[in-house]
């Protein structure tokens, strides 16, 4: 504790991730939407990075899907997490609005 208290960066880290107060009406709900936030931004950086190498001609098109993933560091893992996350991005985004359809038909059978 003494080693947070001396370090400045490090006392900003305890302060805003550890003793951060949160309001006691944050559901989970809250979570989801700050893990679509978090996709999306992880979508539009990958996006960035496989769009400065592809080649969007019909000839050249697989070859530079094949030159990313061959000779492009990390850029196999780049491709996975855009394709990946765009799954995920999408399947988050329909238990949000589920969730926000049952609240909404919760509280008409409750009026």
């Amino acid at each position: 504790m003494r080693l947070i208290k001396n370090s400045s960066i490090l006392n900003v880290f305890y302060n805003s991730l550890i003793v951060y107060p949160v309001p006691s009406n944050i559901t989970y709900a809250w979570n989801l939407g700050i893990s679509a936030a978090i996709m999306l931004f992880i979508q539009i950086i990958t996006g960035i990075i496989l769009a400065m190498y592809y080649v969007p001609t019909a000839d050249l098109a697989f070859a530079s899907v094949r030159h990313i993933i061959d000779n492009i560091d990390y850029g196999l893992m780049i491709r996975m997490y855009h394709a990946s996350g765009s799954s995920l991005f999408f399947l988050l985004f329909i238990y949000i609005f589920l969730e926000v359809y049952i609240m909404v038909l919760m509280l008409i059978q409750e009026n």
